[in-house]
């Protein structure tokens, strides 16, 4: 998604860094029944689409996109899976 969308290509980003990290985004989601990696990739392809298909397309500069794709990637980052009347939030 990130190759799709021309963001690599935008900011000259190395496929081997991006890869990097994005695994260890994977390494801190943890095996969980809903926020877990899983999760993250659908919310992932959803921005994706939105900025693809949409007006944004054409409106949102480079930056703001690479910032919606990444904050999708990273957005439940070590999530424990409870809520937060849980943690007494």
């Amino acid at each position: 998604m990130f190759l799709l969308s021309g963001l690599v290509a935008s900011f000259g980003l190395s496929v081997r860094t991006l890869r990097a990290f994005i695994t260890t985004v994977l390494s801190h989601y943890h095996a969980i029944p809903y926020h877990n990696f899983c999760h993250v990739c659908h919310v992932l392809h959803a921005v994706f689409l939105m900025l693809m298909t949409s007006s944004a397309a054409v409106i949102l500069p480079a930056e703001d996109k690479l910032a919606l794709m990444i904050a999708a990637l990273c957005h439940d980052i070590d999530h424990d899976g409870y809520s937060n009347s849980f943690h007494g939030k």
